[in-house]
């Protein structure tokens, strides 16, 4: 049975992680979830039914600190002890492939993964590279090249859509025959029911409110202050309708939402619910939604894109090449350029006061057809294992990765360092 370890130690993406990795193991493949407790919703994985395994241990998620420094310096710290005993674990007892989904800490000048990363795969140890995103959001312009290493020196990789597999190739030279395309799989779709009605009375609505939910990060590629221009037009003829935005961000992000909604004088018809949405009340908000929105700038791909779609409610999303590719086959959405506030207003108007066009765009399968999204995801990220397995090792530039350990040992000599950068 081929053995993985799939590696997200700073726990970027936790549902992703969870639904991937329980899917894979219905395919025959053990799976490790190589991740810290995900410190929003600390016995995530266990209510998954899922042990998770970051190395050594799992602490900083549970000591519920607020300040987020002194959260992040621990973490830090935290992470330095677990990639040193995988480090040391990997040298006797070794997966038979590493699935990368996230490497934060390189995008911030810090190399710790990769260099484990390369001394690992000097051990033999293949390696996938999931592509969710070609670069961090807003990250520095030396990044790129950063990322071009290591998108060379991996076994295969893994994208979501076509439109980011032939970037890859045309932007950073790379070999089309190491990248598969694998779709990002639905998340929450198993959910307990809960009426329309009833749902929308937890959270603070009436029945005949019609309502019109964003959820996901507060960041500013994610549009929000376009989706809020177009709502400035909507509330004046529809103004029982409801816009929800639910999620958290960065102070400054959700600052700059409140004074928005503020400054336009939408606040009668804009909820704010700008925090941390756990996994259980989430499914509260879908159910409740009349309409799904997604207004990004920029987006590679979107777990709440899929989120939407899992759920089965009329989407409304801007025109984006990876939006586009996964509403492929989706019949229930509707797509508007981004920047056109006139067309985003008139395509919300024109479906609050018809709920006949929105009950037309509803897919009530859209559930049950998840279930098998998943499974064929499971099989096609298996097909892609075996294929990396079975190929050559990969050809290492002179003294690339002669020194890896001895970096790596360097690294956790200069942690404490990095630990005072954070404090900063």
């Amino acid at each position: 049975m081929t053995t993985v370890y799939m590696m997200d130690l700073w726990c970027q993406i936790p549902f992703y992680d969870a639904y991937l990795c329980a899917a894979l193991e219905a395919e025959g493949i053990a799976c490790v979830l190589g991740s810290t407790n995900f410190h929003l919703e600390p016995g995530y994985f266990q209510q998954r039914g899922l042990k998770n395994d970051p190395g050594l241990g799992s602490f900083a998620s549970g000591l519920n600190i607020s300040n987020p420094r002194v959260r992040r310096s621990l973490r830090f710290l935290e992470f330095v002890a677990n990639i040193s005993a995988l480090t040391l674990r990997f040298q006797f007892a070794r997966p038979d492939l590493i699935h990368v989904q996230w490497i934060p800490l390189v995008a911030e000048g810090v190399p710790f993964e990769l260099w484990f990363l390369k001394l690992v795969q000097r051990r033999g140890v293949k390696i996938v590279y999931t592509v969710h995103n070609l670069l961090p959001h807003d990250s520095e312009p030396g990044v790129r090249e950063t990322f071009a290493r290591i998108y060379r020196m991996m076994d295969g990789l893994i994208c979501h859509t076509r439109e980011t597999k032939d970037r890859l190739i045309a932007e950073f030279g790379l070999d089309g025959s190491k990248i598969r395309i694998i779709p990002h799989g639905p998340l929450f779709y198993d959910y307990t029911p809960v009426g329309q009605p009833e749902a929308k009375r937890r959270i603070g609505l009436q029945p005949e409110n019609c309502m019109v939910l964003y959820q996901g990060l507060v960041r500013p590629y994610k549009g929000i202050d376009f989706l809020l221009d177009a709502w400035k037009k909507v509330q004046a003829e529809q103004p029982d309708a409801r816009l929800v935005i639910a999620g958290r961000g960065e102070d400054r992000h959700m600052e700059f939402v409140k004074a928005r909604v503020a400054t336009d004088g939408v606040q009668g018809s804009v909820q704010l619910d700008l925090r941390y949405i756990t996994s259980q009340e989430l499914p509260i908000y879908y159910q409740a939604a009349d309409i799904a929105i997604y207004p990004h700038r920029e987006i590679t791909q979107s777990g709440a894109l899929m989120t939407g779609i899992a759920f089965g409610k009329p989407i409304v999303a801007t025109s984006l090449p990876g939006f586009r590719e996964a509403l492929e086959g989706y019949h229930g959405a509707v797509c508007v350029e981004y920047g056109d506030v006139e067309g985003l207003s008139q395509l919300l108007l024109t479906l609050i006061s018809d709920p006949a066009k929105r009950e037309a765009l509803a897919q009530p399968s859209a559930g049950k057809d998840a279930r098998l999204f998943w499974k064929d995801i499971a099989r096609r990220t298996r097909e892609c294992y075996d294929e990396v397995l079975r190929g050559p090792a990969p050809d290492h530039a002179p003294g690339e990765v002669q020194n890896a350990a001895a970096e790596l040992e360097k690294a956790r000599e200069s942690s404490s360092a990095y630990e005072t950068a954070l404090r900063e």
